[in-house]
Order: C-alpha cells, then sequence, then structure tokens
C-alpha cells in the first residue's frame, strides 16, 4: 500500500504528520517505479507535471499537505498547480483523500461556518443584530431560549438580502437544523469593488461615486427579483437537506414590500405572512429606530408559532 503527501517542497508540519498517521522521516519521490510505504513528492521534485502524475497515478491514498504561494517561484506558477492539482481530483477522485485542503479563496470571498446540532441559526440585518436592547431581549435570544437551543447569530448590521444569502450557502448546517432568515429592505445590495473586495451598500443612503450608475440597473424591481430568486434557492436547499426555516420580514406593516411581492414570498410555506397583522413595531431601542423590548418579543412569538405550524 503506497501512502503519500503531496505538498509544495516546504517542511512538513509535524502534527499533520501525526494527524494521518505518517512516520517524521519520509522519501522524497522524483521518479515513477519505486517502491515505498510512506513518501512525498511535489512538483518542486520532480519538476515535472509529466512524471508528477505518473507518481501519483501510482500511489493508493495521496494526502495534501497545506499549499502556500510563497513557494513557488510565481504566482503564476502557484495558480497553474492547484488548477492542475484540482483537474487530477476530478478525474482521479477515489485517490486524493483530504479533498478540503484543495479549496481556493483568493479573494476572501468565503467565510464557512459549521454551527452544531444545539444551535438553531439566525441571518439578517440590524433588525436581527440588534445592539440597542439587551442580548436577552433580542428575538433571536428569546427563541433560542424558549428551545433550549444556543443562538447562532449570522446577522450584521446593513446587511443585504443577499449577503445572508451568501451566508446561508457557505454555512454547514446539520439535519434538523433551525434557521430563522429575517428579509431587509429592499435598498441594499453587495458590491464587488475594484480591489475584489466585497461591500455592502444602501443605495437609498449612500453617496459614494458609482451610486446613481448602480441605481439606474439595480432598481427595487431588480433587486426583488434577485431576492426572489434566492429564497426559492435556500427553501429548495433547507427542504434538500431538512431543515427547520422561517422567513419573515424586517418589519411587517412599513411597505418595504409590495403586496405583490408579498404574494410571491407568500408560495413559499417556510414565509410567515404578517401583513394581517397589528403595526408589530410597538416600541423602539435606545437608537429609537430599531425594535424595542415589546416589538422583539411579539416578533419571537410569531416565529415560535410559525415554526410549531410548520414542523410539528
Amino acid at each position: 500500500m503506497k501512502k503519500l503527501i503531496l505538498s509544495d517542497g516546504a517542511l512538513l508540519d509535524p502534527e499533520f504528520l501525526d494527524s494521518i498517521g505518517f512516520p517524521s522521516v519520509l522519501a522524497i519521490i522524483t521518479e515513477s517505479e519505486v517502491d515505498y510505504e510512506f513518501a512525498q513528492t511535489s512538483i518542486q521534485d520532480t519538476g515535472d507535471y509529466g512524471v508528477l502524475n505518473t507518481i501519483l497515478l501510482e500511489a493508493d491514498s495521496i494526502y495534501i499537505h497545506k499549499l502556500e504561494k510563497l513557494n513557488f517561484p510565481s504566482l503564476e506558477q502557484y495558480s497553474e498547480f492547484i488548477l492542475w492539482i484540482k483537474r487530477f481530483k476530478v478525474v482521479y477522485k477515489n485517490k486524493i483523500v483530504n479533498n478540503d485542503m484543495l479549496f481556493s479563496d483568493p479573494y476572501g470571498w468565503y467565510r464557512k461556518t459549521t454551527p452544531t446540532k444545539k444551535d438553531i441559526v439566525f441571518l439578517g440585518c440590524s433588525w436581527t443584530d440588534n445592539t440597542w436592547v439587551k442580548e436577552d431581549d433580542k428575538f433571536s435570544s428569546i427563541v433560542s431560549n424558549k428551545l433550549n437551543l444556543n443562538c447562532f447569530d449570522l446577522a450584521r448590521r446593513g446587511s443585504s438580502n443577499h449577503a445572508m444569502f451568501e451566508r446561508f450557502l457557505q454555512t454547514e448546517f446539520v439535519e434538523g437544523q433551525l434557521v430563522v432568515w429575517q428579509l431587509t429592505s429592499l435598498s441594499r445590495l453587495v458590491y464587488c469593488c475594484d480591489n475584489n473586495r466585497l461591500t455592502n451598500i444602501m443605495l437609498s443612503t449612500d453617496k459614494s461615486k458609482n451610486i446613481d450608475a448602480l441605481m439606474r440597473v439595480y432598481t427595487t424591481n431588480q433587486i426583488f427579483y434577485e431576492t426572489l430568486m434566492q429564497v426559492e434557492a435556500v427553501v429548495n436547499i433547507a427542504r434538500a437537506k431538512k431543515l427547520k426555516l422561517v422567513i419573515f420580514l424586517k418589519d411587517y406593516k412599513q411597505d418595504w414590500y409590495e403586496t405583490n411581492e408579498l404574494m410571491y414570498l407568500s408560495n413559499f410555506k417556510e414565509f410567515t405572512h404578517t401583513k394581517e397583522l397589528e403595526d408589530c413595531l410597538v416600541d423602539f431601542g435606545s437608537d429609537n429606530l430599531h425594535p424595542g423590548v415589546e416589538t422583539n418579543k411579539i416578533y419571537a412569538q410569531e416565529i415560535l408559532k410559525h415554526l410549531e405550524i410548520l414542523y410539528t
């Protein structure tokens, strides 16, 4: 049985070797048709993709050691190698043991999170990430405490529906997980700047030089259409993964969404349609803008009721 580590030519991490059951001293393989039980190789060792390909094919199992850009002569050569080994992974999928080591995020766009089965996940904007009431008075805390679960709060101030859709996609849920997604207003979007940095833009208040051009493209109708497609994707994923999902608006009677838009959203049973309720925004937090203690109680009651209706 040939067990092989593919590295970037740098020293191997002793903890990594121990975690996969390899000895601390390994032969370095630079050519094919060599007998070994445990060994290592790299493109730096072979100097040739054809030779490296043959060596990898002869191995029974391959372990990827961390691959650092600084250990390659140039960024272009690093990228070339990563793309090559990812292609190898696809073609010979059963050989590489730890595929997760090949995940790439050159611009830093991913924020993967992993809640546990004892967590309830909340997505939203400052209506959920509400610092203007005490922590225990937030509806997310009330719901979590009522269900005897931990509050896993992914909500962020100023976030758009698009941003929370991304957070949903980048979260490793467990089967049966409770997820509450609070939809926000349709004047927000995620924008990728020239330096590849992602930023949340509020079209109603942002004064940047690009805002006029953005507003001509990202009308409220356009943002709602994208939100609707994102909601449908989240619902389909949640049902496939057997998540317990509830979707609700940030404030029910403030006309953030048109009636026709609410009709679209109400096609999904996961959406709690509350247009018929009395105004839920009955008080405010210390900023006189975001929901206060009593409003958070109302939100919590509505979420708990909808969870009970759907999943009991």
